[in-house]
């Protein structure tokens, strides 16, 4: 029955308005009543009232209930936008307060700036050191290239470097190689090798003695991995950076501050397209919507990412009043265990729906990132225009076509020949 009424529902409303608004409203209704039938004087006896009526009058009832929840759904879905922008801060925040969240974003923000500094610092010192092994190890190389023989002290020498190869590895591991310890161990390492180089042969003679050919091969060895070992920093290094870069221009813009964390993320995905393309998201993103409707893979998954979005801003703003109703209740009702458990509880479940909102938006704003990415040239192409050899010419021509918009002037845009036809 109750899927019946709900499969009707969904006949006549689409499925992101089900899951992002009616959804939400449906939970929060059967769990009002399940806490109603616990703790409100008189509510199970009308509940079990209703289960003795005959199934005609049940389904009408229920049938009732889900066609009411659907139309407050509906009239509500609004609010979505409106919850997000007071997460954002923009809406029923005084002035003092949203100076001091913005205030601690900026803290946050100028200390993923330090982290990425420093990152970058470091990378340039493990690029610097990295070059210099390097060249030792290339250098090192060539002169023993030019060796047909091992030098007198070949055994120990390779001895040396294989042992110095070896605590090197040991330090620079998956994520480690950049570390100071392991830079500090490298340099001995890659020295001692190129000593063993520079005074014997990686490859001698078929005629060679057996054991002379298998230091050889120990000491082409030692090559192979003081070249692997003295890559690994530089990865790394890189690595640290990279995710550096992409924990501050993931959550903030390049220009400005914003109250909060969603804001901020907002606005870094908005900023996204200005600082790639030099094209203001405003006028970019509502064109590429309409150029990507045919396209249903795209449409449907960026569809999917704002559902969810909307699916938790909604329990958001339900959560906050789903506890203050029945902290109100059962303070009418006289029972204060209850109201700690419940506040405890829904600030809880209030706190794990905001992060899920930051986490949610941030997935949609990497798949309209990666959208931009793709798809940009469909705005291009609907518009009967050529593609841009390069970048700067890409940059240059939405530029163009962002003042002939805006009505800046007479603007030149070239279209391609036979487009009016």
């Amino acid at each position: 029955m109750f899927g019946t009424v709900v499969d009707k529902i969904g006949a006549l409303l689409s499925r992101n308005f089900l899951l992002a608004n009616f959804f939400p409203f449906l939970i929060f209704t059967v769990t009002n009543l399940l806490l109603a039938d616990a703790v409100v004087p008189g509510a199970r006896a009308l509940f079990q009232r209703v289960f003795t009526w005959d199934s005609g009058s049940q389904a009408l009832l229920f049938g009732t209930i889900l066609v009411a929840i659907a139309v407050i759904a509906y009239i509500v879905s609004p609010l979505t936008a409106a919850v997000q922008q007071a997460l954002e801060g923009k809406l029923w925040i005084p002035e003092w307060l949203e100076n001091r969240m913005r205030t601690e974003q900026n803290q946050i923000a100028n200390a993923l700036k330090d982290a990425r500094d420093r990152a970058l610092r470091h990378n340039d010192a493990v690029s610097g050191l990295v070059n210099a092994l390097q060249r030792q190890l290339v250098n090192a190389n060539r002169a023993s290239s030019a060796l047909n023989v091992l030098g007198p002290d070949a055994a120990n020498q390779i001895a040396d470097a294989e042992t110095a190869l070896d605590a090197v590895a040991l330090l620079a591991t998956p994520g480690d190689a950049a570390e100071q310890a392991a830079l500090d161990a490298l340099r001995p390492a890659v020295q001692r090798t190129a000593v063993a180089l520079r005074a014997s042969a990686t490859r001698l003679p078929n005629n060679a003695a057996a054991p002379e050919r298998a230091l050889a091969k120990r000491l082409a060895a030692c090559q192979r991995r003081a070249a692997d070992l003295v890559r690994r920093p530089a990865n790394d290094a890189r690595e640290a950076l990279i995710h550096a870069q992409q924990a501050l221009r993931g959550r903030f813009p390049v220009k400005g501050i914003w109250p909060t964390r969603i804001a901020n993320v907002r606005a870094a995905v908005e900023a996204y397209s200005t600082d790639a393309y030099k094209v203001e998201f405003e006028f970019l993103w509502p064109r590429l919507k309409l150029a990507l409707q045919k396209d249903e893979k795209v449409t449907a998954a960026i569809e999917a990412a704002k559902t969810q979005v909307d699916f938790l801003l909604l329990m958001v703003l339900l959560c906050v009043l789903f506890t203050a109703g029945w902290l109100a209740m059962f303070i009418a009702l006289g029972r204060p265990l209850s109201v700690i458990v419940l506040g405890v509880l829904g600030q809880f479940t209030t706190l794990f729906f905001l992060r899920s909102v930051q986490e949610s938006i941030k997935q949609l704003g990497q798949i309209v990132q990666a959208t931009i990415d793709l798809y940009r040239f469909k705005v291009l192409q609907e518009m009967r225009l050529d593609l841009p050899r390069d970048l700067t010419s890409e940059r240059a021509l939405w530029q163009r076509l962002q003042r002939s918009s805006a009505g800046f002037g007479t603007v030149d845009i070239a279209y391609q020949r036979g487009a009016a036809s």
